[in-house]
């Protein structure tokens, strides 16, 4: 635990210097979340918690593979450590979107501002189950921040609580959305 720790401050360190490597590249998030899912799969049986993935297919996103991994895995690891047995944790994937949502106890209108503050979290699920070092929501941020995404967070307490990450999208992408949007929108005009 104190080694995980230790990796998690240096990983912070460095996201706060400037010749931190991130390779923005076009990735499929479906992919990415599917890759983290699995890495999960088993620790949420050892938990009875029930690991959702819903997905349309390919979502682009420009972003970090590797990056985008770990952001999807620090995200569903706080989300099983704080869903109870029996509760669900759902992965969630659309164009330049990845959310992560738990039916755990849900956070106090007071704490969303700070969710993502170093440790602020840690602090009150620390009894929860042994997993996490307080750090995971923090080095979500920094790594958003640093692909030109934002990361929010919405919950009520009692309702469970949901993380987004919203991703640019490369041009390919963004320009086939706008089109189908625009075939949408004048299938809805005339019909």
């Amino acid at each position: 635990r104190l080694e995980r720790l230790v990796g998690d401050l240096l990983d912070l360190a460095r996201l706060s210097r400037s010749e931190f490597s991130i390779q923005l590249a076009p990735v499929d998030l479906d992919e990415v979340a599917r890759e983290a899912q699995t890495r999960f799969r088993a620790q949420a049986k050892s938990f009875d918690v029930n690991l959702e993935y819903v997905s349309s297919g390919e979502a682009p996103a420009l972003g970090d593979h590797d990056r985008l991994v770990q952001v999807a895995s620090n995200l569903i690891e706080n989300a099983l450590r704080v869903t109870p047995a029996g509760g669900k944790v759902r992965i969630a994937v659309a164009a330049g979107v990845l959310t992560v949502e738990d039916s755990g106890p849900g956070l106090a209108p007071d704490e969303l501002p700070r969710a993502f503050e170093r440790f602020f979290l840690f602090s009150r699920y620390r009894s929860e189950r042994p997993v996490g070092t307080g750090l995971g929501l923090a080095i979500v941020k920094e790594l958003v921040d640093g692909m030109n995404g934002t990361a929010s967070v919405k919950s009520e307490l009692g309702s469970g609580t949901s993380f987004t990450v919203r991703l640019p999208l490369d041009g390919q992408a963004a320009t086939a959305i706008a089109q189908a949007g625009k075939v949408e929108a004048t299938r809805e005009t005339t019909g």
